[in-house]
């Protein structure tokens, strides 16, 4: 009988278009009082089970917390010695993957749903340095990519494919055509049947140009088409989305501190097109089912605003979405297939606010989350749960993290006489 109120009441809000104000559990300590080193993820499946990693820098570890939706974070697992900024991921059953470097070696371990963390294996050796190693994975076979900036003598971007038994390296700039340094920052995306894609940041060595080079392959094969750029004007950083459809887009951040996209439809790459001449920081983009687009961006002046536009017919609604037009800044954006959203920044004291939304829409106010935090990642579920991750600088420097859940609940809990009580984590 609950599950039926709960999703009649959920449906009424979607029918009716109601954004209500999001709920948010309090802070909880996800790091059993362990520091973290400030650079976590956070990941949710389309259940609202959610996982997070960091590192902790007093142990070189690193570190994995899980929760069940109806659950509580675990005690976090030691998954091996670690270098800082690992990554993780999950899939459509919630199987996860997580990935970290340490010394010359980039390492592995999967969890599947239901079960535990397996032993790390090295996936690759050499020696040099490793930077934004990412990786992106779904259920089919367990198909998965990694992506990094490997810094060497020849500098290059690499990507790693798993076919559900072994693993392929691949370079996918040729140093000769294109250099690539510290800011390709390549980002990898897989879709259901197993294809790949790799966007990075990198400099045509016959132009003298900065662009955006993509690619696309296949974890089953192992294989990459020859990089292509996307006639960015001198970009300087960047976002890259693709739902499940194969439907996606890249926002970028130019010299000149205007964020212009490209989208990718139908299998083809459109044309570049400016999303806003207001002078930014930075450029986040998520992109749904549906193919709505959502940039969340900081102004020069520390305003945080967002513009949205379907994909297929391109007109940008824009709109500030932070409390106040100074002082803002630090986004992170996570938008769901469905098209939920949500979004974390830091405020002008260094308090960290979350602000949820739906199909390019974001509620009027944020919620305040925490004082005096380092921003670190957001994630939406298809279920409408958003969870926020964050280092807690006040005094104690521990991984932190909160939810949102439904009001609904709330309700349903008090029509059947029960106590709503917070238990680090659990709502009975």
């Amino acid at each position: 009988m609950k599950r039926s109120i709960q999703a009649l009441f959920t449906a009424i809000l979607m029918l009716t278009g109601v954004l209500y104000a999001s709920t948010w559990e309090p802070p909880m300590d996800i790091s059993n009082n362990l520091p973290g080193n400030g650079n976590g993820v956070i990941v949710v499946d389309s259940q609202g089970n959610a996982a997070a990693i960091w590192q902790d820098p007093a142990t070189n570890t690193v570190l994995t917390s899980y929760r069940l939706f109806e659950g509580l974070w675990e005690t976090p697992i030691a998954l091996g010695t670690a270098d800082p900024d690992p990554y993780i991921c999950v899939d459509e059953a919630g199987n996860l993957r997580a990935i970290w470097e340490f010394g010359a070696t980039i390492r592995t371990a999967t969890r599947p749903f239901g079960g535990t963390w397996t032993p790390y294996v090295q996936i690759y050796t050499k020696k040099a340095d490793f930077d934004n190693l990412r990786v992106a994975c779904v259920e089919n076979n367990g198909y998965s990519v990694v992506s990094w900036t490997e810094i060497d003598v020849t500098n290059t971007v690499k990507a790693a494919t798993w076919n559900g038994t072994s693993w392929t390296i691949t370079p996918l700039n040729v140093p000769a055509d294109q250099t690539v340094s510290l800011t390709a920052k390549p980002i990898p995306r897989i879709l259901p049947d197993g294809t790949t894609f790799v966007a990075f940041l990198a400099n045509s060595v016959k132009s003298g140009n900065d662009d955006i080079y993509t690619t696309m392959g296949s974890a089953a094969t192992g294989t990459w088409a020859t990089i292509a750029p996307r006639n960015f004007v001198k970009p300087t950083s960047f976002d890259f989305a693709l739902s499940s459809t194969g439907n996606g887009g890249i926002a970028c951040l130019d010299a000149a501190n205007q964020i212009n996209a490209t989208y990718y439809l139908g299998g083809a790459w459109g044309g570049v097109g400016n999303v806003t001449t207001t002078a930014s920081d930075a450029a986040l983009i998520g992109f749904d089912r549906f193919n709505m687009a959502t940039i969340v961006y900081p102004t020069s002046l520390g305003e945080i605003r967002k513009a949205s536009t379907n994909a297929a017919a391109i007109s940008y609604q824009d709109a500030g979405i932070s409390p106040g037009t100074t002082g803002y800044h630090t986004p992170k954006l996570s938008v769901s297939e469905n098209g939920g959203m949500v979004a974390s920044y830091l405020g002008p004291s260094g308090d960290i606010y979350g602000q949820t939304g739906k199909s390019g829409v974001f509620e009027a106010s944020p919620a305040s989350l925490n004082a005096l935090a380092k921003n670190e990642s957001v994630a939406m579920s298809d279920n409408g749960t958003a969870y926020a991750l964050w280092k807690d600088t006040v005094t104690t420097g521990f991984m932190e993290a909160s939810r949102t859940y439904n009001p609904a609940d709330n309700l349903l809990k008090v029509l059947g006489k029960k106590r709503l009580m917070y238990q680090k984590g659990l709502l009975p």
